[in-house]
């Protein structure tokens, strides 16, 4: 299955609507996957150009939307003002990139 994918702003405006998206798709990406024996979601953050800190509570519920459907998440493309924000914050270790 592809990588899920994230929308181009990321801010506290859409955050609300964001997470609610994210979590019906990674529930359908966790089940499909779960016939492979695949558990891990893959998040493409490519075309995230406009974000604040409300990406990173969004990317945190999709790890706990994943973590109780015994699933794990993993980011690809991270950009790397996000990736940065996630060690200022100390969730880097939390939101892993993809292989």
């Amino acid at each position: 299955m592809s990588a899920l994918k994230l929308p181009e702003r990321m801010v506290f405006e859409n955050a609300v609507e964001c997470s609610a998206l994210l979590k019906k798709a990674i529930a359908e990406v966790c089940q499909a996957n779960r016939a492979t024996g695949n558990t891990v979601a893959v998040i493409d953050a490519s075309a995230v150009g406009s974000f604040d800190s409300s990406a990173l509570a969004v990317l945190l519920q999709c790890r706990r939307d994943a973590d109780a459907l015994k699933c794990t998440i993993a980011i690809q493309n991270m950009p790397s003002q996000l990736r940065e924000l996630t060690h200022l914050y100390g969730v880097a270790e939390l939101l892993p990139d993809a292989a």
